[in-house]
């Protein structure tokens, strides 16, 4: 689900806090060592996300983890957009860029000096990943 920046507050924070969960609090942020990607530098979008993603320029970005998700974050000029991608339909590689594929949609981040200073934000959303993914098994993934 994409969001702009020009929809009301209450309605944006309602409709993302439904899909991927409420913002973590300020323990559980401390708990985590963090919860939020340090600048990232988008190098290609899908065809359907370059209305929202302007690529002909350095176009920064960043990812927050969620309870059941996460949310990657953009600038566009005085906008800002809001891409929420559930754990359960989030795929990440790890290739010479950093690609983020859901809903049909994905983005990759260039494998720049500001992805190696987010290695360890990285392992973290992995480990959350897996650990859904262990909590709550794929249809495919059960034994009949």
């Amino acid at each position: 689900m994409i969001i702009d920046s020009l929809l009301t507050k209450r309605k944006k924070s309602k409709s993302l806090n439904e899909l991927v969960g409420k913002r973590y609090s300020l323990l559980q942020k401390i708990r985590l060592k963090g919860i939020r990607s340090k600048k990232l530098t988008i190098q290609e979008v899908s065809p359907n996300l370059k209305s929202y993603f302007a690529t002909h320029n350095a176009q920064y970005g960043h990812i927050e983890l969620r309870p059941r998700g996460i949310v990657i974050r953009v600038n566009k000029g005085l906008q800002y957009f809001v891409w929420a991608i559930p754990f359960y339909q989030l795929y990440i590689y790890n290739l010479p860029t950093l690609n983020i594929h859901g809903q049909g949609k994905y983005v990759l981040f260039k494998n720049d000096k500001f992805l190696e200073k987010n290695s360890s934000f990285m392992q973290k959303l992995n480990q959350q990943k897996v650990q859904y993914d262990e909590n709550h098994p794929h249809i495919d993934a059960i034994d009949l």
